[in-house]
């Protein structure tokens, strides 16, 4: 299906496309999701973040009472203050999932897709920005990617939520700070 945007945002079907932080802020009634993302060693890539969304999780999910300040509050800190993506739901989601090309649908109902704003250029500590995780060849969507699940976390409280494969995305640009992301739910954390 191609995609012809027109001056409100919407495409030729009515969906609304996302392409800008107001359009987010607008989005209501949705839980706020972070998908967390990290330069590679030698700065060259951006990548998700899924080794450190493992120990985040590790950490929210043993009991708090074995959190040792001394020990452990260093780096649950380096773990929550990451780059990030906040995610939240497509308000009109039959018409959002219907722009994913057949060929990237799973073949169950477990297609969600998500409206994303990036972390401000100013707060995020990954400084490559003209670089999207989106993109890459190691976890992203791109041609060729190797699929791989990420988690996506509660905003606020960091409790993981969804274990999710991203299968298809679109920006207006490359490296856009608002767009689409549809990612397959492998499984609900609760």
């Amino acid at each position: 299906m191609s995609v012809s945007e027109s001056a409100d945002g919407d495409d030729d079907d009515g969906v609304l496309l996302y392409s800008n932080g107001a359009q987010f802020e607008r989005i209501d009634g949705t839980q706020t999701l972070l998908l967390f993302y990290t330069e590679s060693a030698d700065e060259t890539r951006v990548l998700f973040d899924a080794d450190n969304d493992a120990a985040l999780r590790a950490f929210m999910e043993r009991s708090p009472y074995e959190f040792d300040n001394a020990r452990d509050l260093r780096a649950y800190e380096a773990l929550v203050t990451r780059a990030r993506y906040r995610c939240r739901a497509h308000p009109q989601q039959a018409r959002a999932l219907a722009l994913v090309p057949s060929a990237e649908r799973p073949d169950d109902a477990s297609l969600l897709m998500l409206v994303y704003r990036r972390d401000s250029e100013a707060a995020s500590v990954v400084r490559n920005r003209r670089r999207s995780p989106f993109a890459n060849a190691e976890n992203g969507v791109g041609a060729g990617a190797q699929r791989s699940e990420l988690v996506l976390f509660e905003e606020y409280s960091f409790v993981p939520k969804l274990v999710v494969e991203p299968v298809w995305h679109q920006e207006k640009r490359l490296n856009a700070t608002v767009g689409l992301l549809a990612v397959r739910v492998r499984r609900v954390i609760e």
